[in-house]
């Protein structure tokens, strides 16, 4: 099924040459059975949920990196 609609920033011309995203996200703690890595180290989980604010459509997520 597709889903269009309007564009909600299109009446705001200084706009109109920017991508405009919506996101949200979060960390999980590496659980106690989670392998170490290379180092010794286990690593927290993290998810992001980006939205183009535009279209509401949903671009591919990559694995967050946590830093």
């Amino acid at each position: 099924m597709t889903h269009t609609m309007d564009d909600p920033f299109a009446s705001f011309g200084k706009l109109d040459s920017y991508e405009i995203f919506g996101g949200d996200g979060h960390w999980h703690a590496a659980a106690a059975h989670d392998p170490l890595g290379a180092k010794g180290t286990k690593y927290d989980t993290g998810l992001v949920y980006p939205i183009n604010l535009r279209t509401h459509a949903h671009p591919p997520r990559a694995p967050a990196a946590h830093s």
